[in-house]
């Protein structure tokens, strides 16, 4: 492959996650793209994770494990190290497909352009396809404060210029599930979103995943971040329809980990509707 394409870094969080990480190392060094820069970042993982990733290591350009302040902290220790022109971060739990990088790589960037957002999809462990977001259409700030009202898209299809990065980031670490939304909000208010039609990422939908058991804590924390980024009328609609059930009207949630819907968002009520 031509060295035209634009420099990209790959960043991997990773905390204990042995059964996943080496199918998304492999679909990161499989990808035959010449112009990678791939980090991995594990938070002193006491499982095999170390000795699977040290297994590929002369395929990673830095990787190291080591105690950190969780999720956000690894991703922005691996963004504020990367040197691509396009940076991106590929969880442990997710993989690329087939020539992502290369559609990614192909893409006319422009000085305008913050992020590009392909297709992603939420699969099961038999890799069967579960949810994708049908929402295609080129993004725009007020898209996102519509979040949780069918204008989202999948992380792991997510790529955004490193000067996007420079200016917005890093990850706000106080966030527990929803620090990349509060950056895709910062980043459309400065800079273009755009969107190609081209499938790039699976996640694995997991009893551990965040967003698969942490669905009403998800709808709670966004929504408060996107009423803090000036989308306070969005915001409330949004959780007057989810205490009406009209947008998750079946949901499978381990109740022993979750506390249940209502009672949760009583908590936080106040602070978006007066």
């Amino acid at each position: 492959m031509s060295e035209i394409y634009p420099k990209i870094s790959v960043i991997t969080p990773s905390y204990n996650q042995g059964k996943f990480i080496e199918e998304t190392i492999l679909s990161v060094i499989n990808q035959g793209y010449d112009n990678l820069e791939y980090i991995i970042i594990d938070g002193g993982s006491t499982d095999n994770s170390v000795d699977i990733i040290k297994k590929y290591e002369d395929k990673i350009d830095f990787w190291v494990s080591e105690k950190d302040k969780g999720q956000s902290d690894a991703i922005n220790k691996g963004l504020n190290r990367a040197t691509g022109d396009i940076v991106c971060w590929l969880n442990s739990d997710d993989y690329f497909l087939p020539d992502a990088l290369k559609k990614v790589g192909e893409y006319n960037w422009t000085d305008d352009i913050g992020i590009l957002v392909g297709i992603g999809h939420k699969v099961n462990l038999d890799k069967e396809i579960i949810y994708t977001p049908d929402y295609y259409e080129p993004i725009t700030l007020k898209d996102l404060f519509y979040w949780n009202k069918g204008k989202n898209f999948m992380q792991p299809a997510a790529f955004f210029s490193k000067k996007a990065w420079d200016t917005c980031g890093p990850l706000n670490a106080d966030l527990n599930i929803c620090m990349d939304v509060d950056l895709w909000i910062k980043i459309a208010k400065q800079f273009k979103f755009d969107r190609i039609k081209e499938s790039l990422a699976h996640a694995y939908i997991h009893e551990d995943a965040k967003t698969t058991a942490l669905i009403d804590e998800m709808i709670i924390e966004t929504n408060l971040m996107i009423a803090q980024h000036g989308g306070l009328k969005e915001a409330q609609e949004t959780i007057q329809d989810y205490l009406t059930n009209k947008i998750i009207q079946t949901k499978k949630i381990n109740q022993s980990k979750n506390v249940s819907c209502k009672s949760k968002i009583k908590q936080y009520i106040k602070r978006l509707f007066n």
